[in-house]
């Protein structure tokens, strides 16, 4: 079998075990998204970054943390990007909310502004787009601890 399921742990969703090969194998694994987004932030020596209203807390967070420059951008009622006027040397941090953004759309996106960042930490089944720096989540899916992952070149 490729999956056991263990008992419950109080109010929380249970430990999960699995013996079949992870989604994500290829990518870099981390202990959360938060150090993905971190992990990015000095790899690419990120300075300016562009985050949606609506948001985690701890994205914000992690980007003071490492002294970057935040604005803000408004999504629409499909949780897509509305009205992005990056900077020249601002990264742009798109949220794949439900699985919404289409990997046409990730890849028109990148096309047009170069410096993107797409958080799939609710669309962990979503294949990352080529070229395209992508993080992932894995307790909102599985009952484990913690555990990220992040395709980057």
């Amino acid at each position: 079998m490729g999956y056991r399921e263990t008992e419950e742990i109080g109010g929380y969703i249970g430990l999960d075990r699995y013996d079949l090969p992870i989604l994500h194998e290829n990518a870099v694994a981390l202990n959360c998204g938060r150090n993905c987004l971190r992990y990015l932030i000095n790899a690419k020596k990120i300075r300016k970054i562009l985050l949606p209203y609506f948001l985690c807390g701890s994205v914000r967070e992690s980007c003071i943390k490492e002294g970057v420059e935040i604005r803000y951008y408004h999504i629409d009622e499909g949780f897509k990007p509305s009205g992005l006027t990056p900077d020249q040397d601002e990264w742009i941090y798109l949220v794949n909310y439900y699985g919404q953004l289409t990997a046409k759309e990730i890849g028109g996106y990148r096309d047009r502004y170069g410096k993107v960042i797409i958080d799939n930490a609710q669309a962990y089944f979503e294949m990352p787009v080529q070229g395209t720096d992508t993080l992932y989540t894995c307790r909102k899916f599985f009952g484990v601890a913690d555990g990220a992952f992040l395709y980057t070149d």
